[in-house]
């Protein structure tokens, strides 16, 4: 009984797996243009932050667009109120470079490493993408 369910059930998943990649929804054999974003590094590491100086610190995360189509910066989450994104809602055309500015504030934060997650969502196929800002808190 379990040996036939199992059989059923890879004969199901083999099935998917050739209708589903059969390359007619692949986008290069198409021929479409897609945008295709690239940051020169994904993580930045700021100098330590005291608490009694200056909380603030800003990084420009540089990317390019690799693609064939415009890149277009649809929307960026950042994962609390410590890290404020700057950005451009103008297209990058393909082959050029865009910012994004990252503002993380220590104020209020607890001492101690700390790293935190901005997502950067585009008209890239693969819909988002992580960078990230570190370091660490003193008194």
């Amino acid at each position: 009984m379990i040996k036939g369910v199992l059989s059923a059930l890879m004969f199901i998943l083999l099935s998917y797996n050739v209708f589903a990649n059969d390359g007619s929804n692949d986008a290069k054999q198409q021929n479409i243009k897609q945008a295709k974003i690239v940051f020169e590094k994904v993580e930045h590491e700021y100098d330590t932050i005291s608490l009694s100086g200056e909380t603030r610190r800003t990084h420009r995360f540089s990317f390019t667009n690799k693609g064939e189509k415009d890149l277009y910066i649809l929307h960026i989450a950042t994962g609390c109120g410590c890290t404020t994104p700057k950005y451009s809602k103008k297209a990058v055309p393909p082959g050029e470079k865009g910012y994004i500015d990252i503002e993380f504030n220590a104020k209020q934060r607890p001492i101690g490493r700390y790293r935190k997650s901005i997502t950067v969502y585009s008209n890239d196929p693969r819909s988002y993408t992580r960078i990230f800002v570190k370091g660490v808190i003193s008194k």
